[in-house]
């Protein structure tokens, strides 16, 4: 009797302890949807009409203008996000895609049904920080009524990427995800939103990763629509602006994010009056590009262009700001685009340049001397790329160190990994002054990573590799597999065990990431 009094308190206790748990958790989700809860429109009547039925006749007339397009799909968008009456002609080209093919009046049957998310990625005009800031449960609100967030797909991707929080500064002023959200209302129904606001201390690398956790978030998911919030050049002279802008779309175009950063940086360093930005949302374009890459689209169409001084009325032609309407899709009667096609390679020039910079920097490093300052002008030596570099003497391996992901100019990083190389692979001594003339340098200059979801698109002797599951990463550059005569199953397995310190068949494990790049090899003449 006494034993099953003591079980009863027992159970009583457990009970009381389990019914605290509860409510606490309770407490902690009432007070995690009360930071977010509803987000409220903070333009509504500055940029677009507050009123419904004026908002509704405002934008089917912005879409009524538009003639007949190609019949796309797209996979992503760029869309402006100025006020409605400077940009919402140009919006209304990208939004117009998403509407149904059928005539009638009647805004139900006008909508399509095959997107039910749309991932809104925009700059951050308000706030300064690292990363993104993604509105992760509740809603957005417009004149329209509100949107639900996706919230098991805004979760996945904050899970994948730390540089991902809620920063309540980033959504409450900002106005580059809200003016998209009424186009959206009045061509899609049943969808719901993951809004990202990006920040302007986001690095190349930043960007890189962030996309790559929105690619594997969605997976296989096909109903899913990414859209670049962004304007394009600020404040030059209408003639001025027409240049930049057309250098700008015509580097997206290319589909290569290299170029597109290339050009970015040539326009800025051309000084022209007025121009303070060749696109506000570049960090979100940049991350439309990757994306879209990854989900295998594999043309651009330019749907419309115009900036500010092209509105009669209000059209002030000394200062004005450009806007784009672009699509990313999947052409099947195109092939995919191939991964080397997507940057532009060095010249002789350039890699002569980084040759000596290489054995100037292992010279003087070994002879305890200052570095020489290199003073570089070529926009691709300054551009934000990955390298290796590799030093053999008499056709035996001497050092090889390299990185893929880099805050520092491609020059700098050139510099860098001569010095590792050459000093810190724990594999070999410190090379030594009386060997450096023996050295015989080569680099490796690669393309950004590609996410592969078939090992059959990796060509051996073309492509490199990096394996990443988890906290463990490995990579082999292409020239490995030619240089061992590996198979294609060897090239993986060894990169597994030897680079990533994973399993032999761990690139087999669907949650391994197996990514694919190219390289400009180079090296010194004899």
């Amino acid at each position: 009797m006494k034993n099953l009094f003591i079980i009863l308190i027992l159970l009583f206790l457990f009970n009381l302890i389990a019914c605290q748990n509860v409510n606490t958790n309770e407490q902690k989700n009432k007070k995690k949807k009360q930071i977010l809860g509803i987000r409220k429109p903070v333009v509504a009547d500055k940029f677009y009409p507050n009123n419904t039925e004026e908002l509704r006749s405002v934008i089917n007339n912005f879409l009524a203008n538009v003639p007949q397009q190609k019949e796309i799909s797209p996979i992503a968008l760029i869309v402006p996000h100025a006020g409605y009456i400077f940009s919402g002609q140009a919006m209304a080209y990208s939004y117009k895609l998403l509407e149904g093919e059928k005539e009638e009046k009647e805004e139900k049957e006008r909508k399509k049904e095959n997107y039910k998310t749309i991932i809104i990625i925009a700059p951050s005009h308000h706030s300064a920080y690292r990363g993104g800031s993604i509105w992760y449960e509740g809603a957005y609100q417009t004149p329209f009524g509100e949107i639900p967030i996706d919230e098991e797909l805004a979760q996945k991707i904050m899970e994948l990427n730390p540089l991902l929080d809620y920063l309540p500064a980033a959504h409450k002023k900002e106005h580059s995800i809200e003016v998209q959200l009424p186009f959206l209302q009045l061509v899609l129904s049943d969808f719901k939103i993951v809004p990202i606001v990006i920040g302007p201390y986001s690095n190349y690398q930043d960007l890189t990763l962030l996309a790559s956790s929105i690619t594997k978030a969605i997976g296989k998911r096909d109903d899913v629509l990414l859209i670049a919030s962004s304007d394009l050049s600020h404040y030059p002279n209408y003639e001025k602006a027409q240049y930049s802008d057309g250098k700008i779309l015509d580097a997206i175009k290319t589909f290569s994010v290299e170029k597109t950063l290339e050009i970015k940086a040539e326009l800025l360093n051309e000084n022209i009056e007025g121009l303070s930005t060749v696109a506000c949302g570049m960090n979100p374009i940049i991350m439309i590009m990757l994306i879209s890459q990854q989900l295998e689209a594999n043309e651009i169409e330019i749907l419309h262009y115009s900036n500010s001084g092209d509105i009669p009325k209000y059209g002030d032609k000394s200062s004005v700001v450009g806007y784009g309407a672009v699509a990313f899709y999947k052409n099947p009667n195109k092939d995919k685009i191939p991964l080397e096609n997507l940057n532009r390679e060095l010249t002789e020039e350039e890699q002569e340049l980084l040759l000596t910079i290489v054995r100037e920097t292992i010279t003087a490093k070994a002879n305890k001397e200052k570095f020489k300052e290199y003073n570089i002008t070529s926009p691709i030596l300054n551009d934000k790329r990955g390298a290796f570099v590799t030093l053999r003497k008499e056709g035996k391996l001497r050092g090889c160190i390299g990185r893929f992901i880099t805050d520092e100019p491609l020059y700098k990083v050139v510099q860098n990994m001569a010095i590792q190389a050459a000093f810190d692979d724990h594999r070999f001594s410190p090379v030594e002054t009386k060997e450096i003339d023996a050295l015989h340098i080569d680099i490796s200059v690669l393309s950004p990573l590609r996410k592969i979801y078939n090992t059959d698109e990796i060509e051996l002797g073309k492509h490199g590799i990096y394996i990443m599951k988890g906290n463990k990463g490995g990579c082999f550059l292409p020239q490995v597999a030619t240089d061992t005569g590996w198979t294609k199953e060897e090239f993986l397995s060894y990169c597994c065990t030897e680079k990533a310190r994973l399993s032999e068949d761990a690139w087999k494990d669907a949650e391994t990431d197996i990514y694919i790049f190219t390289a400009q090899i180079f090296e010194e003449k004899e």
